[in-house]
């Protein structure tokens, strides 16, 4: 076309007769059109998922959920675990029975709770004002009462569980014992019969008993001309004490404030064999020393 224009001036293009006026005039700017843009692809939604095939996987998934069959793998654990128990058992049953040195033991019954029934232990509860702990009232003087009777009963109950018997008897024991420090007659009288209640009271190899026993222990021995009468009595009471010796409360570098309350098993039990030695003459730490052979000499 362009050879065709050269050769016939007169020819006309068409074409160049339909072009805008601005791009004839040359000086103007002409804003061409903005190029199509492509339509934005569709991200994956729900509904696109759904309508596609469900794969083989999927549908097994699916099936096995609906059955709901139980799995091969948990039944196998389930045997495992049945299986270790019953082999773990019978090594048990076939080591040695454990010997129980420190478990507790059952005791006979007390005749504290039943003399308390039947009204005769001259006690009863005092309660606190304005809602204050609770306390032992006696009605009767203690000068009136029969000593040798009633001091090995309250000892003998000491080792009751069930309130009140455990706190009357508790209560009464140790009041009796201080009572007995102004009247060492009274209890040289019945010594015969408070040594074997006190140890059965050791032998149920329970912390709390243990301690009021050995308590107990520690305020007859500091009665005047009792401690050397308690010599042969050592035999009765020590081999307790010598097991529960060492069974203290290891903190490493805390300190245990339980001690100052006599709250630490073997702090107290070390202090009563000392007491004993003290109180208890010149054949004391030989007796002491046959029950207790770790026990040194707090005097030397």
């Amino acid at each position: 076309m362009k050879h065709r224009l050269q050769e016939d001036k007169k020819a006309v293009a068409v074409g160049v007769l339909c072009r805008p006026l601005g791009k004839q005039q040359g000086g103007q700017h002409h804003h061409s059109k903005k190029p199509q843009r492509l339509p934005k692809l569709l991200s994956k939604s729900e509904s696109t998922l759904n309508t596609r095939p469900i794969s083989f996987e999927t549908e097994r998934e699916q099936v096995m959920s609906d059955l709901q069959l139980p799995s091969p793998t948990r039944s196998v654990i389930d045997r495992h675990v049945q299986g270790t128990k019953h082999s773990t058992q019978l090594a048990q049953e076939a080591l040695p029975p454990v010997a129980g040195a420190f478990k507790k033991r059952s005791a006979p019954a007390s005749m504290f709770p039943q003399a308390y029934a039947r009204n005769e232990l001259p006690i009863m509860i005092k309660g606190g004002k304005g809602g204050g702990t609770a306390g032992l009232r006696w009605t009767a003087p203690m000068e009136d009462l029969d000593f040798s009777k009633y001091f090995p009963l309250f000892v003998d109950g000491m080792r009751e569980k069930v309130f009140p018997f455990s706190f009357l008897a508790r209560e009464g024991a140790f009041q009796l014992a201080a009572f007995a420090q102004r009247h060492p007659n009274k209890l040289v009288d019945c010594l015969h019969r408070v040594i074997p209640a006190l140890r059965t009271n050791l032998e149920t190899r329970d912390n709390g008993a243990l301690r009021d026993a050995i308590l107990l222990l520690q305020q007859l021995a500091q009665t005047p001309g009792v401690g050397p009468l308690l010599v042969p009595y050592y035999r009765q009471v020590l081999p307790i004490l010598n097991l529960f010796k060492n069974k203290r409360r290891n903190l490493g570098d805390d300190i245990d404030f339980r001690q100052q309350r006599a709250q630490d098993l073997g702090e107290v039990i070390i202090e009563t064999l000392e007491l004993l030695e003290r109180t208890g003459g010149e054949d004391a730490f030989i007796n002491i020393k046959y029950m207790v052979p770790t026990y040194e000499s707090a005097l030397s």
